[in-house]
């Protein structure tokens, strides 16, 4: 997504400077959301790596 004039002028960049938009929801075992993100990051410092897993816990005996 390319920078709008808030972004450009937090980041320090020039408007419409592309940037890599992430947006997460992450939820507790039961599903109920407990944290929201809008995540947007400068190309040029920034590299992201992704692992996404689902599992679920047994109960110890």
């Amino acid at each position: 997504m390319p920078a709008d004039p808030l972004d450009a002028k937090l980041l320090e960049v020039p408007e419409g400077t592309p940037l890599l938009r992430e947006r997460r929801l992450t939820t507790d075992s039961q599903g109920t959301p407990i944290e929201w993100s809008d995540d947007r990051y400068r190309s040029d410092v920034a590299t992201v790596t992704v692992t996404n897993t689902r599992s679920s816990r047994t109960a110890m005996l």
